[in-house]
């Protein structure tokens, strides 16, 4: 987060996440939070709505017995969250 931060801070029209999750937490601090996966894509939201573009590197590796993990593509499509 703290390299989201600087890129913001420097007012960058492009930002590249490579694996941004890979070190959040999935359990919210206390039940009332969302988790620090929640906030990311929270941001990466309003940054779309700003007008920044945010490429966003993601790589899963799934078994075939295997599924996927629950990430929402509407949530990246026009008009926000699933």
């Amino acid at each position: 987060m703290v390299e989201i931060a600087k890129s913001l801070s420097l007012d960058a029209s492009i930002i590249v996440m490579d694996e941004p999750t890979s070190s959040l937490q999935l359990q919210p601090r206390r039940p009332t939070e969302l988790n620090e996966v929640e906030v990311l894509l929270d941001l990466i939201l309003k940054l779309r709505d700003r007008g920044k573009a945010v490429i966003y590197i993601l790589t899963v590796w799934v078994k075939s017995s295997a599924s996927p993990p629950d990430y929402h593509p509407a949530r990246w499509q026009a008009g926000g969250r699933a």
